[in-house]
């Protein structure tokens, strides 16, 4: 079996999320994740959408927190619109080290070149350069995660969960995005998130895709499945009568994943 696969796949926990996919336009988010590195805890707010590597069988024969729908697209697509596998940190590893030395190191700096800049205000563009660093240097962690750490949500929790199993993609707007945010703080994001079961999306963080980029749709039952058929035939995608029915064949339940895959 393979260790990864040949597309990227969206997991959702709802099957009108699904639906709604098949407009052609992957919404992204906020995701609030943890950064632990000698005892601090270090939250952070990143938009992003968030993909699988995993292959689909592996997929479904784990216990899994995202759901048991979801959406593959090609490789192919991927690459194009610049999604990139997460590098997995283990918390004691000298590289986590390195990184957060540099981040603060970085900091201490910046304060340093702010001191300077007010005894001399000519040496405005030492500090211009130093905070430009210092956030791209933020924004490259995004794209980091902890090998294994506490997961936890509505109904899922696990004190060692193993991220590196996921073989997570993500896609995180570019560094001028106007909602990339790099500062936002916990009460911005609890402001922000709200008490809605759902998270809300960033209408400006979005992934487009057509008909052609889809390699598999996941359902979790028979039931799903010709509903699905249905919305296919109503979507707003670049389809045929065709590609249609090309789509149609692509839909995959969840025991048929676990019988024939």
């Amino acid at each position: 079996m393979n260790l990864s696969s040949n597309c990227i796949t969206h997991y959702t926990n709802e099957f009108s999320k699904l639906t709604k996919l098949l407009d052609g336009v992957i919404y992204g988010s906020y995701c609030k994740e943890i950064l632990r590195y000698n005892g601090e805890v270090i939250p952070r707010f990143i938009p992003m959408i968030s993909f699988c590597d995993m292959p689909i069988k592996t997929y479904t024969n784990v216990s899994s927190p995202y759901g048991k729908f979801g959406i593959s697209l090609t490789k192919k697509w991927a690459t194009e619109n610049k999604l990139t596998p997460v590098l997995y940190i283990d918390k004691n590893s000298r590289l986590i080290d390195n990184l957060v030395t540099s981040m603060k190191n970085s900091l201490t700096t910046l304060n340093i070149a702010n001191q300077i800049l007010k005894q001399n205000p000519k040496n405005i563009q030492i500090t211009k350069n130093i905070t430009k660093s210092l956030e791209y240097l933020s924004y490259s962690l995004m794209y980091t995660k902890h090998y294994e750490d506490e997961l936890e949500r509505e109904d899922f929790y696990n004190p060692n969960y193993r991220f590196y199993d996921e073989r997570e993609w993500r896609y995180i707007p570019e560094f001028d995005c106007a909602v990339c945010e790099l500062k936002q703080t916990e009460e911005e994001f609890i402001t922000w998130r709200g008490n809605t079961k759902n998270k809300p999306i960033l209408n400006q963080v979005k992934l487009n895709f057509k008909a052609n980029d889809i390699e598999n749709i996941i359902v979790e039952n028979d039931e799903n499945r010709n509903l699905l058929i249905e919305v296919i035939k109503k979507s707003k995608l670049d389809f045929t009568d065709t590609s249609k029915e090309i789509l149609i064949s692509k839909i995959l339940t969840i025991k048929q994943i676990e019988q024939n895959l």
